[in-house]
């Protein structure tokens, strides 16, 4: 039990009781010090990147790490990502699948959807490539003379390229960038649809974030998405079509209050049907023991 760090310091001579890495990066450096501290390490795994040979290597090489004996846990976000781990021969004992969660607070009034004719498309996440947002504006592209904003919330590489799209495309006065936002329980708020156009994804916190308000979701059919979306929560969308996307998102602004509303309200009791934050949080106390309970064998 050691006292909090000032922040993006270690305390090297103070020795943790276990350490817990979230990415390949921190997995890396993560066994370094486990081997000199003897202590447990465990992993989170949230997702893959595979669009270019420099992801693909820094995969390679956090499955790689993963085969060691250093590391004494993979708590994996998704089916698919456990799938990824076995099939490089990461020892099964190794795997859990832990989706992501987010807490369920009480909504301070009933989701009322906008009018047909005003109704806001919101965007959260990183503006990088695997999440599709390139392939959100061709389909925003597709919507022609419909009424509608998107507003695209986050940032990173792909933000001087997708402004320059947005310019060509002529969606200036429809489509804004907003950049890294604090306030996203006030956009939530404000927003009619949720769109999460992901072309690779583990259990997306983003996503669990806009069910939690009560949004009618449309999300790209990749990782835990299905699940999360299913029997009526949300809408799916196959990975990387814009046409798809732009159909189900013509239906929805022009389809009544009603139906987004009844979206939103079935999306917000599959969150509560999956568990509560408290009980996946009780998962990951299990994990610990067990890491910390071998440990002393």
């Amino acid at each position: 039990h050691i006292p909090a760090a000032p922040p993006g310091l270690l305390p090297l001579n103070q020795r943790p009781d276990l350490i817990h890495a979230h990415g390949y990066k921190e997995v890396v450096v993560g066994l370094l010090l486990a081997r000199r501290w003897k202590t447990p390490l465990i992993l989170t795994q949230h997702g893959f990147v595979d669009n270019s040979r420099k992801t693909r290597l820094y995969n390679r090489l956090d499955m790689f790490c993963c085969r060691l004996k250093g590391v004494s846990r993979v708590l994996c976000a998704s089916a698919e990502i456990l799938s990824r781990y076995r099939a490089a021969m990461v020892a099964p004992a190794k795997l859990v699948l832990e989706p992501n969660a987010v807490p369920l607070r009480p909504l301070s009034s009933g989701k009322k959807s906008s009018a047909a004719d005003s109704r806001i498309i919101l965007y959260a996440g990183r503006l990088s490539k695997e999440k599709g947002v390139d392939v959100l504006l061709e389909a925003a592209a597709l919507l022609g003379g419909r009424p509608f904003r998107l507003d695209i919330a986050g940032d990173g590489p792909l933000g001087p390229s997708l402004e320059r799209r947005i310019r060509e495309l002529g969606l200036t006065n429809k489509v804004f960038l907003l950049g890294f936002r604090e306030d996203m329980s006030s956009l939530l708020g404000q927003a009619d649809i949720f769109v999460l156009p992901s072309l690779s994804e583990g259990s997306p916190l983003a996503l669990q974030e806009a069910m939690a308000e009560g949004l009618c979701c449309v999300a790209g059919a990749v990782g835990e998405i299905p699940s999360l979306l299913a029997d009526g929560a949300g809408l799916l969308v196959p990975p990387g079509d814009p046409e798809a996307l732009a159909e189900v998102l013509v239906g929805l602004l022009s389809a009544p209050g009603a139906e987004l509303e009844r979206m939103g309200t079935k999306a917000r009791r599959v969150l509560r049907e999956r568990g509560s934050l408290e009980a996946r949080a009780s998962v990951v106390r299990h994990v610990y023991e067990q890491a910390l309970g071998e440990r002393q064998c």
